[in-house]
């Protein structure tokens, strides 16, 4: 593009400045790429389809635009009088719908890879692929830098207005609209004191973003991002009706307050920071919202979650601190960080929430001359580790992106789930207190839930199994060695078991383990109960004579144990380090053995009236009435972590045990 192609040059938004510095800082070409995917059905006219975009294009003028930054002071943008559609035609006739997806989503990928040359507008592809004699796929890609959500919906309204005239040779009549520059002059025009008092109070004692995962650190920038999505009930959405009709709240305020609570449960605080999705469009800028650009910005929520606060009023008090917060809200992110008390380098919030209003399929398009639009898709990424998004419709949608170096699909799934229970019951009775608002969804209560018919409390193994079944991939037990789930936790201790009774081990055998790892104890602890006999732990950290005494003492039938942790003496022994390829070919399923988990469970050696050993017995009933009682008292959640501090032949340390496993 010459500069003779060129009708103007201005600055850039703060927030163009931004995405620019970032996007030259991460050379991924996914970062800040929106990606759109949907269905034509019926009679398509490409021609007029590239046109219709074309004349979108003209119309705009931040999608004529190009960036310049080398030898500049500061960045600016180029409007060109041209810049003309790129349209990608495909043929996947003749596939079948497997193959159809698996070229979509190689096309998305690619796509995202190449990027954009930020010097040669329009920064948008188009691929087209014709299905069939009736149906074609299309795809947009385009950057963030020129196009936010809810420009993209304005765009994709016009493009519908454009293509129907075209096909019913009408002539196009759309409003005028205007120049993104109008907004970047309107920027310059704010108070920037007005704007750092209300954020410098606003964030003041805040030193770090509230963490979603205990210990949890983002992985890199270039990792792969999954998505999980989950439709709310029709119960919920009824809820989320009442409560915008009856008590005026938007969905905005509810998904917020829904994921401070959920976050304030999840770490453990009495407040939640994370980042909101403002628009970004001034109500005292005339055509604001028809305007297309880069409007959206990135803000700090912090939220006080007192459990003792009735629902109504702490719901009002959100909605006017977030409205509050909205006349401030075109202060760059990077700004407000400098204003906040958080040290340098350490980022203000881990997660962002944002309500895409823009991109209800509803309303996109109301008509498209005579094609019906179908199963529309959307895709975006940026460099937090987790966004969540939530569609409006008939039936809101709720729908994770997260880095999966950081967070697991399980523990997505788990998370939208309480969101999903949390967002209901916070549209229900507004004179409840937050502390008595439930999130589990119906499939945990169930897999709490104890044989009512027996008043039985859950077994030691029902709890390891429930704990398996419920939240595979949660982290179990961190030891020197590295950390266990649940799942490979329960594998682990089926192998084990099945090896223990090839070595001879009956239900009535006493099975010392002896193990400084607490990753290894505890799946070697496990795995003796599934072999229906007892566990008589010994601490390894004891002196080689105690340890070799004690040994003796109890006289197992085998020992658990480690070469470099074996005590001294003549014993029938399993060395997990050398019999680990043995171990290794057992069968990971669940072992079917009735004894297991009944009679003897626990063994331990104290010291009697004369000083000498003396043994003190727990079978599997009293294990599994103290989880209950623990479970109860302490309730403890799904994240909560339990300090193994005490010798492993101790009650603290059998408490801590059954803690956990009841949590």
């Amino acid at each position: 593009m010459s500069l003779h192609d060129t009708e103007d040059v201005h600055a850039l938004s703060p927030m163009q400045e931004g995405l620019l510095f970032h996007t030259l800082r991460n050379p991924d070409g996914a970062m800040y790429m929106q990606q759109l995917a949907h269905t034509y059905i019926g009679d398509l006219d490409a021609t007029a389809l590239r046109s219709a975009w074309q004349a979108v294009v003209d119309r705009h003028t931040i999608l004529r635009s190009s960036f310049a930054w080398e030898r500049l002071d500061k960045p600016l943008q180029l409007v060109h009088r041209n810049a003309p559609v790129r349209f990608t035609p495909l043929d996947w006739t003749g596939l079948d719908e497997r193959a159809i997806r698996e070229r979509e989503q190689r096309l998305l990928q690619e796509d995202r890879e190449r990027g954009f040359d930020l010097t040669d507008p329009p920064l948008m592809r188009f691929h087209l692929a014709r299905l069939g004699e009736d149906r074609h796929r299309f795809v947009v890609s385009v950057h963030h830098l020129v196009l936010d959500g809810w420009s993209t919906g304005v765009v994709l309204r016009e493009v519908a207005a454009a293509y129907t005239a075209l096909r019913e040779g009408l002539p196009l009549e759309l409003p005028p609209v205007r120049p993104f520059r109008d907004y970047v002059d309107w920027l310059r025009g704010k108070d920037p004191d007005r704007a750092e008092a209300h954020w410098r109070h606003e964030l003041k004692g805040v030193a770090g973003p509230t963490a979603l995962l205990p210990d949890s650190r983002p992985g890199s920038a270039a990792a792969a991002q999954h998505v999980r999505a989950v439709e709310l009930g029709e119960d919920a959405t009824a809820a989320l009706a009442v409560a915008a009709k009856e008590r005026r709240l938007t969905l905005g305020t509810l998904v917020q307050a829904a994921w401070a609570l959920l976050l304030s449960r999840y770490s453990g605080t009495s407040e939640a920071v994370f980042g909101s999705v403002s628009s970004g469009r001034p109500a005292e800028l005339a055509g604001s919202e028809d305007m297309v650009g880069l409007f959206v910005n990135t803000l700090p929520t912090r939220v006080q979650v007192d459990p003792t606060a009735r629902v109504g009023d702490w719901l009002s008090d959100l909605q006017q601190a977030l409205a509050a917060a909205r006349e401030h809200e075109h202060v760059p992110l990077t700004r407000i960080q400098e204003w906040s008390d958080v040290p340098h380098g350490t980022e203000l919030f881990e997660t962002v929430q944002v309500v895409q209003n823009a991109l209800d399929p509803s309303v996109l398009w109301e008509r498209f001359a005579d094609l019906e639009v179908a199963d529309p898709e959307y895709f975006t990424r940026t460099s937090f580790p987790l966004t969540l998004a939530v569609v409006p419709g008939e039936r809101p949608l709720l729908r994770a992106m997260y880095d999966c170096e950081w967070l697991s699909d399980a523990m997505a799934e788990r998370l939208l789930g309480h969101l999903a229970v949390l967002l209901g019951e916070l549209a229900g009775d507004p004179d409840r207190r937050l502390g008595q608002l439930p999130m589990l969804t119906s499939g945990e209560i169930a897999a709490f839930a104890v044989d009512t018919a027996t008043g039985a409390s859950p077994t030691v193994l029902d709890l390891c199994a429930r704990n398996a079944a419920r939240r595979p991939d949660a982290i179990a037990v961190t030891g020197r060695a590295g950390e266990l789930t649940w799942s490979a936790l329960e594998a682990g201790a089926n192998r084990l078991a099945r090896h223990l009774r090839a070595r001879g081990v009956t239900s009535d055998a006493v099975v010392a383990v002896c193990l400084a790892d607490a990753a290894a104890a505890l799946t070697a602890l496990v795995a003796v109960w599934k072999a229906g006999a007892a566990a008589a732990p010994l601490d390894a950290g004891r002196r080689a004579l105690d340890l070799a005494a004690l040994s003796t003492e109890l006289r197992p039938a085998l020992l658990v144990t480690a070469t470099a942790e074996r005590p001294q003496g003549e014993h029938e022994v399993v060395l997990l380090d050398q019999d680990e390829r043995e171990i290794a070919a057992h069968s990971a399923a669940a072992p079917d053995w009735d004894e297991a988990g009944t009679g003897l469970a626990w063994v331990a050696l104290t010291s009697g009236a004369e000083d000498a050993p003396k043994a003190a017995l727990l079978d599997h009933d009293a294990l599994a009435r103290a989880a209950a009682a623990l479970g109860d008292e302490l309730r403890l959640g799904d994240d909560d972590i339990v300090l193994a501090y005490a010798p492993a032949d101790s009650y603290p340390h059998l408490v801590g045990v059954l803690a956990a496993l009841a949590g």
